[in-house]
């Protein structure tokens, strides 16, 4: 039930967004395709990032463990933050390329 609310919700938002948009004579598919792809790659970058970070302690966890005497818990790695971070590794880095091929300003 509360899925459907969150998705009423964006749906409701994301139209209103495209009609105020095409009132003012600013919308087009086109645009709106390249905006989407855009922000897939963003977050495909996101997705990069967080799998790499994810491995990249897990290894740590293994290596701790194994080399010296402490206990390190993979309850560590239950932690929100790693997504936020990670997905805002990936905007910086997919902007950036945006940026460095000239797609935006």
């Amino acid at each position: 039930m509360e899925t459907a609310a969150v998705a009423a919700v964006v749906t409701l938002t994301s139209l209103t967004a495209a009609w105020m948009a095409s009132r003012r004579g600013i919308f087009s598919l086109a645009r709106l395709a390249r905006a989407l792809t855009q922000a897939m790659e963003l977050v495909g970058w996101g997705v990069l990032f967080f799998t790499v970070n994810l491995a990249l302690q897990i290894v740590s966890i293994v290596a701790v463990r194994t080399f010296t005497r402490f206990f390190v818990s993979a309850y560590v790695l239950d932690d929100v933050s790693l997504v936020i971070v990670s997905a805002l590794q990936g905007l910086i880095v997919g902007s950036y390329r945006a940026v460095a091929r000239g797609r935006s300003r």
